[in-house]
């Protein structure tokens, strides 16, 4: 018989095609983060040890900035799950693509071994899905009107 554990970690990488401070930015800054990531609100106190306040109107996750290399890498714990869950670290490491025309964006979240199994699932389907309006928020694209 064997069982099946969860894994404590998720990876994800994107290609977005515009310069890493751009993408930093995105990922650093209130009114940026409310562009792409939370739907209602977003605070930001940039700084190790600063606070993180995201809002999506149904759920909040709070959390803490632990490394701050602009434009480089950003490390965050916070509480996907809730505040009386153990934090998932969060991490963002951006850089040049091999040919130079945009970011190469990786996240990995690690801790989940410590939460519901559904976690896991929940949040690699989240990234997937945030990442994507990452991009479309960077890189929008034109329509065209009937």
């Amino acid at each position: 018989m064997s069982t099946t554990s969860v894994p404590d970690e998720i990876r994800q990488e994107v290609t977005i095609e515009v310069e890493r401070e751009r993408v930093w930015a995105a990922l650093t800054e209130a009114d940026q983060l409310k562009g792409w990531f939370p739907t209602k609100d977003a605070r930001v106190d940039l700084r190790p040890g600063g606070e993180l306040f995201l809002d999506w109107g149904d759920m909040s996750a709070t959390g803490t900035f632990d490394e701050i290399d602009p434009p480089n890498r950003l490390v965050y714990q916070w509480h996907p799950a809730g505040d009386d869950y153990p934090a998932t670290t969060v991490e963002f490491t951006l850089a040049d693509t091999v040919d130079g025309t945009g970011t190469l964006l990786t996240v990995v979240e690690r801790g989940f071994a410590q939460l519901p199994a559904n976690h896991h699932a929940d949040n690699t389907e989240g990234w997937t899905s945030e990442l994507g309006e990452l991009v479309e928020y960077l890189t929008p694209t034109l329509k065209t009107r009937h």
